[in-house]
């Protein structure tokens, strides 16, 4: 068989080997890299790595994944500072032991670390106005905006009916 002259394909190469070893993957949940970053790393230009995605929507689902997961992580965080949580602190102290000569003492406590206030409301607020959302109470950040809402919707409506004449 006759072997194809010219410049390799940069995909089959590079990228494709990456994706199947899973460097690819883990580059991507990387929040400090982004898309060009990674291209460096690998090793191509970033208009050969986006034009490789554009050809290839495998590459484009393991950056989705990569972001989904970051967000559930986020959400683990901001619901873990919402509720409040234990932590393991050291402390490391000077002390003369019965010879007289000075010894680092290593204490381990617990520690808790309060809810915080604002993420609560973050959530409270962002969670009620979800789709999935099936309770009673929708909870706004500012009370008088809903009261501006339905003003601004009536004279939509009004204005939607004078339109129509």
């Amino acid at each position: 068989m006759a072997r194809k002259k010219g410049r390799p394909n940069l995909y089959e190469t590079i990228i494709k080997p990456a994706i199947e070893s899973g460097r690819l993957e883990e580059m991507a949940k990387d929040p400090n890299l982004n898309k060009r970053k990674i291209a460096q790393l690998l090793g191509v230009s970033y208009s050969v790595f986006m034009q490789a995605q554009k050809d290839f929507p495998q590459i484009s689902d393991i950056f989705q994944k990569a972001k989904v997961s970051q967000v559930e992580e986020l959400e683990k965080a901001i619901k873990k500072e919402a509720t409040g949580y234990w932590i393991t602190e050291k402390k490391t102290t000077k002390r003369k032991d019965d010879s007289g000569k000075w010894v680092a003492v290593v204490e381990e406590y617990e520690k808790w670390c309060r809810p915080n206030a604002t993420t609560q409301i973050f959530l409270i607020t962002n969670l009620t106005h979800s789709e999935g959302y099936k309770g009673e109470t929708v909870y706004h950040r500012d009370p008088s905006m809903i009261e501006m809402k339905k003003a601004e919707m009536e004279l939509k409506k009004e204005i939607a009916e004078l339109k129509e004449w």
